[in-house]
């Protein structure tokens, strides 16, 4: 799981080329979700993740065809990519390219990119930035068909990867099977899979001068995002580091922020939360994202929100929620547990 601070993230100005090419009333899509009609007249808009799920839900339903991430893909252009995917364009091959793109993915969107390397497969993940707000199923599968045309048309090769598994299957499965060059699986993460060969394939967009002016404004960019947070959003980002780790005491997380913890608790008291509130929130929070999004046991999730003792995870969890964990899981999971 990527750390990230940030509790808001840029929406692209992408979105009025794609919207002007589709024909779409922006303000009518904006009113629709709920959010402000001249969102895309500010400077810099910024929304909340369940903000920016909700604009793209909208969006959805408004076309309410389930072949719409193929058809946005299709019709980005390079007028509506932005610094982070021309950065990217400018690498030497795929996976140094998706090695800087998951880096800055946060300037996009609250989406977290992870790339994972081996002798024979490189693979990359996606989920939600936010423990509260799941990625939406279509989101990932417009994540997949994307990172798929970008290898294309910086190789000018038809690469098909030799995996893309879903946490639910696109439909129409054959338009997406079409697309991607291989039929999409099932499975507990969206996730795609390249060989070393197509990963080491030569960008012939490489630019390496134009990356050296790329990544300063782009790390700013970054960094200005991560400090913008809350003083409680930069808590629970500290701690989703430090629990697994068993440290979970203010005094860990004032020094892993660089504060003392009287400056700490002071920072907090202003925003009208306590550490402990904090705490139990991002456990509960952790607790629920590993046992509907994962297979792990109980004893290892309680290990990894910060408990030693299973047994204090299992009362903890049942007065957050007044269910055993494992009830929650099989509710999540569509099975109908007799209470």
């Amino acid at each position: 799981m990527v750390i990230s601070n940030a509790t808001r993230f840029p929406l692209p100005p992408g979105w009025k080329v794609i919207f002007r090419d589709l024909d779409i009333n922006a303000g009518h899509i904006l009113r629709r979700a709920g959010l402000a009609e001249d969102l895309f007249s500010q400077e810099k808009p910024m929304l909340k993740a369940s903000e920016y799920f909700r604009f793209w839900n909208t969006l959805m339903q408004y076309f309410n065809n389930p072949k719409m991430p193929l058809t946005l893909v299709d019709k980005l252009s390079i007028e509506g990519f932005n610094a982070p995917i021309f950065a990217t364009l400018c690498s030497p091959n795929l996976a140094i390219g998706l090695q800087r793109l998951s880096c800055f993915k946060r300037l996009i969107g609250p989406i977290n990119m992870h790339v994972e390397q081996s002798i024979r497969e490189m693979c990359i993940s996606f989920s939600s930035a936010s423990t509260k707000d799941p990625l939406p199923d279509s989101l990932a599968h417009t994540e997949h068909a994307f990172i798929i045309k970008l290898a294309r048309m910086a190789t000018r090769e038809h690469i098909i990867p030799h995996q893309v598994e879903c946490t639910t299957l696109p439909q129409p499965i054959d338009a997406f099977t079409h697309y991607f060059g291989v039929q999409p699986t099932l499975g507990t993460t969206n996730r795609l899979t390249f060989s070393q060969e197509d990963a080491r394939r030569v960008f012939l967009t490489a630019n390496n001068d134009m990356w050296g002016f790329f990544e300063p404004e782009l790390r700013l960019r970054l960094h200005n995002l991560e400090k913008s947070a809350s003083t409680h959003g930069r808590v629970k980002a500290a701690l989703l580091e430090l629990l697994p780790s068993g440290r979970s005491s203010i005094v860990d997380v004032a020094s892993n922020m660089a504060v003392s913890k009287r400056t700490l608790q002071r920072r907090l008291s202003d925003e009208n939360y306590t550490y402990q509130r904090i705490l139990s929130e991002t456990r509960e929070e952790l607790a629920r994202f590993y046992l509907t999004q994962s297979d792990l046991s109980c004893s290892e999730i309680s290990y990894l929100v910060g408990f030693e003792d299973p047994n204090s995870f299992f009362r903890a969890f049942n007065q957050w929620t007044g269910l055993p964990p494992e009830r929650l899981r099989q509710q999540a999971r569509g099975f109908d547990v007799a209470v």
